[in-house]
């Protein structure tokens, strides 16, 4: 097979930027108003002004189905007024029964058994500058970012105003807009893309005010009206402070440690299009723990990112996948070479996290469909100390110097939904140490009215360390088209050997050509059985680039249904051939051949709209030698006792029999064990909402895998295992506790308050043997570690202190 140069990756992908796809023809209007006094927000549309506003109705189905009418009982009126601040939304909506429309409580951002009304805003009338504001019929808000690539993104937050009340006809929404939580144009006369959307959740059903077409690729956001006659507004200085201030006390080991913070993130408008946020002495102390598992493995496990910095308005920064934000301040590069030191020392300290000093974002796009996102933090330099055992002194070794991350991206969204993008992003290091520079470009561009989709991702990557440099390069593509109710896809993904971007992107394998083809098949509108149902299929073929050899075969089936009385189901069959592994082994060049295997999974999910739910998860895979099994079933429950009080509890447990799989090097030779492995993982939830400001949270979190191993072999230079002498003890007993009790407060507008309660307990030994019960007692005999911390962060907006103080 020839290998394609970077030259032929690039004229391949810019072939399409000439491709254009349909827009919308006769969207519907609505004229917006201006208020000469802004009304009240409480919920009650009792202004005067309101009369004067224009009325936007006729709501459409969307979900399930496909454009029917919206029954009369349920008719929605929408009116709109703006001023020089803000746009006013008033929504009232008609509902039969009133007393039964869900209200389940829940904090901002928090999807809830609930109606709902959303408001989606395109200022620039452009790709990707829709915002979301949306209320539950508890009166909670919602809001975030959508794009047609990354779907919702509430980790966006504004700062704007809603009410609800509650009448004999159904339920009303009043909002307030800020024009400082939007970005558009500095015109005297403007006209913005719009759709409202409402959510019925006793029906659960989805009306649209414009048509949403779903015999089309794209979302809600290629589908908006126009918000016409918006006459001499001005885009608002856009700068608002954070200040917040945390203490927090841990008791570890019969050690205590005090530790406060101060630090302070701003947000500021560059431009009409452009936004700076930073944030400054940064403090994540109260940022969700991780699921940690055992990892017996080859690669590194994945986990998302929980840090409020770095999940808001992110999207931009994740295009092409060269981006995972858990590198900045993550572990230090060379935080596992002191762990192996000299037998005469010891390691006393040596910290897995480097120390961000600061980050910043610049974010945003222009009128005419230019993104920009520019990212750059710095981390501290980070040393380990080592105890020498004969002299009892201490010295430092640095595990990571002062380091630069740095992500460009250029981000051209035309005709719709298309999209080119160039990326780059680099790590440096200070020092003769190794630094990091990889440059993508992606692209995702629809064709034939948004039913033919062209998508990739070219990217070169360049290390360099101790003055030598490695390149090494990537290409993804893929070409889809929709019939109606018909979907295919043909994709094809290649990487050589020395790509690598996990410097600051996320990579497991490489040196590998994948071939796929897919069909899938949904239902657009409901029939006598089913509300929607999907089917689809997948074939692969998997090669080695270099040399271009087998690696496996695989062929998947999957099936999905939610009937009538929403109870969904599904399940899926798949089959892998005889398969070369390269990575399990640990050396370059050295495979196991792993033998074919096929299996099954499976769900049943019951109505959330009950007050208790339950999903089952099962699934069993086996190699047709018989050598291997594995079993899984997970099943999770939902009570919720009342619109305050809910109740969550899942539990999971997977087992793996006669399972082939690294162990070590003994001799220079690669020792696999055959291993008995179970996994049992126990989660629970409970949250109380005082209203849908303030709520306490209680989440608990215990995870046990005994490991042990039957036998030994040596792994032959052919893939296939022998017997072998070794004897070494590499049972493993792991498990990880956590409890976290929470408490927060949203004491005003973009202010809150967070207490945190957290214990944990973390052992791993040699008792693969023991029961469960035994277990638990070894687990609590270990040293426990409990956390406090309080946090409140304050929103200072620039606006109102001008007009308060100036």
């Amino acid at each position: 097979m020839k290998r394609l140069s970077i030259k032929n990756i690039t004229i391949f992908t810019f072939l399409f930027l000439s491709i254009t796809v349909f827009a919308q023809q006769n969207p519907k209007q609505l004229e917006a108003k201006r208020a000469v006094k802004a009304p009240k927000i409480d919920g009650v549309a009792n202004d005067e002004i309101w009369k004067n506003a224009e009325i936007a109705t006729d709501f459409i189905l969307f979900n399930p189905g496909d454009g029917t009418p919206m029954p009369q009982k349920y008719n929605t009126q929408v009116r709109i007024l703006y001023d020089d601040v803000a746009l006013y939304v008033l929504a009232e909506m008609k509902d039969p029964a009133p007393g039964d429309i869900a209200r389940e409580f829940g904090l901002r951002d928090q999807f809830v058994q609930a109606d709902f009304f959303a408001v989606y805003i395109n200022p620039f009338a452009s790709p990707g500058n829709n915002y979301i504001f949306g209320v539950f019929s508890s009166g909670a808000q919602i809001d975030g970012t959508q794009t047609t690539l990354n779907g919702v993104d509430t980790t966006w937050n504004a700062v704007w105003k809603s009410a609800i009340s509650y009448t004999d006809n159904g339920w009303i929404v009043e909002m307030k807009i800020p024009y400082s939580a939007l970005r558009f144009q500095n015109e005297a006369n403007q006209t913005w893309d719009i759709n409202f959307i409402r959510h019925i959740n006793k029906t659960r059903e989805d009306f649209s005010w414009n048509y949403i077409d779903k015999k089309k690729d794209g979302d809600i956001v290629q589908f908006h009206g126009k918000l016409t006659n918006l006459q001499n507004i001005t885009p608002p200085v856009r700068l608002s402070f954070y200040p917040y201030a945390s203490l927090s006390h841990t008791r570890f080991n019969g050690k205590n440690t005090t530790g406060y913070g101060f630090g302070m993130d701003l947000k500021y408008g560059l431009s009409e299009s452009y936004t700076l946020d930073a944030t400054l002495v940064p403090d994540f102390s109260d940022t969700p723990y991780d699921n940690l598992e055992l990892n017996l493995g080859p690669f590194e496990q994945y986990y998302s990112e929980q840090r409020a910095f770095f999940t808001e308005g992110m999207s931009l920064f994740n295009k092409g996948g060269l981006f995972y934000s858990r590198r900045v301040g993550g572990k230090p590069i060379d935080y596992y070479k002191v762990q192996y030191i000299g037998d005469e020392e010891a390691v006393i300290d040596n910290p897995d996290k480097a120390q961000l000093i600061n980050a910043i974002k610049i974010s945003g796009r222009s009128k005419n469909g230019l993104g920009i996102g520019l990212f750059n933090a710095i981390t501290n330099e980070t040393e380990a100390v080592i105890l020498d055992g004969m002299s009892h002194k201490t010295r430092k070794v640095v595990t990571q110097p002062l380091t630069n991350y740095n992500v460009l991206v250029l981000d051209y969204n035309y005709s719709g939904n298309s999209s080119v993008s160039l990326i780059n992003t680099n790590v440096t290091r200070f020092g003769k140490t190794r630094d990091a520079d990889v440059i993508g470009i992606a692209y995702d561009i629809f064709a034939q009215k948004n039913t033919l989709n062209f998508s990739g991702t070219s990217a070169m990557s360049l290390i360099s360390n101790n003055d030598e440099l490695t390149k090494g390069y990537k290409f993804n593509t893929a070409v889809s088209k929709k019939i109606k109710a018909h979907s295919f896809e043909v994709s094809l993904r290649l990487q050589d050997e020395k790509f690598d971007i996990n410097d600051l992107g996320y990579n497991r394998v490489n040196n590998f050509a994948k071939l796929d083809f897919g069909y899938g098949y949904s239902l657009l509108k409901p029939t006598k059985h089913f509300n929607s149902l999907r089917f689809g299929f997948d074939i692969g073929f998997d090669r080695r680039f270099k040399p271009f050899t087998k690696i496996q075969n695989d062929v998947s089936m999957r099936l999905m249904a939610t009937n009538k009385k929403y109870l969904s189901y599904g399940m899926g069959l798949e089959y892998v051939t005889d398969a070369y592994d390269y990575y399990e082994p640990r050396v370059p060049g050295r495979y196991f051949l792993d033998k074919e295997h096929g299996g099954l999974w499976a769900y049943l999910s019951t109505d959330y709209r009950k007050k208790f739910a339950f999903d089952i998860n099962v699934a069993r895979f086996t190699k047709f030698n018989n050598e291997q099994e594995f079993y899984k079933i997970g099943t999770s429950y939902r009570y919720r006792i009342s619109n305050q009080i809910k109740l969550n509890y899942s539990i999971f447990y997977n087992k793996m029999d006669n399972f082939k799989g690294f162990v070590a090097f003994d001799n220079h030779e690669i020792i696999f064990g055959n291993r008995m492995q179970t996994s049992l993982t126990n989660t629970m939830g409970t949250n109380y909402y005082f209203n849908t400001k303030s709520g306490l949270n209680l989440n608990f979190r215990y995870n046990w895998t005994p490991v042990t191993y039957t036998k030994f072999y040596k792994l032959e230079e052919n893939g296939e295992l022998s017997p072998t002498s070794y004897s070494g003890n590499e049972d493993i007993n792991y498990n990880i506790w956590n409890l976290d009790v929470s408490y927060i407060w949203e004491f005003a507008p973009g202010s809150k308050l967070s207490l945190l309660y957290r214990s944990s307990i973390f052992n791993q030994d040699d008792l693969s043997k023991i029961n469960f019960f035994e277990n638990v007692d070894n687990l609590f005999d270990q040293t426990q570690k409990h956390t406090f911390i309080m946090k409140m962060t304050y929103y200072i907006d620039f606006n109102t202190v001008k007009k308060k103080w100036f």
